[in-house]
């Protein structure tokens, strides 16, 4: 939950620093991408971008079962949840 807060704050700098430390420590996309996925389901966000978040996931997790996990997919799934926290859905 702190890096969907920091998202808020809409510091994405402090964001990637979070992303690069979380990818360096050995953590699986993998896993990653479930802790993204459990704390959405229960973080206080707009019901519109909770679905447009889970579709992310989704994405990312086809693109981490094709093989493509590196810290370049890894820095797009935030860019895109950070797009998606930012935006002015009602």
């Amino acid at each position: 939950t702190n890096i969907f807060d920091k998202m808020k704050l809409k510091d994405y700098k402090l964001i990637l620093d979070n992303i690069n430390t979380i990818y360096l420590n050995g953590y699986s996309f993998y896993d990653i991408i479930n802790i993204i996925f459990k704390v959405i389901k229960t973080y206080k966000i707009q019901e519109i971008k909770r679905f447009k978040i889970i579709e992310v996931i989704g994405d990312s997790h086809l693109l981490n079962a094709n093989g493509n996990t590196s810290l370049l997919q890894f820095h797009k799934l935030f860019s895109c949840i950070f797009k998606i926290v930012n935006s002015e859905i009602e």
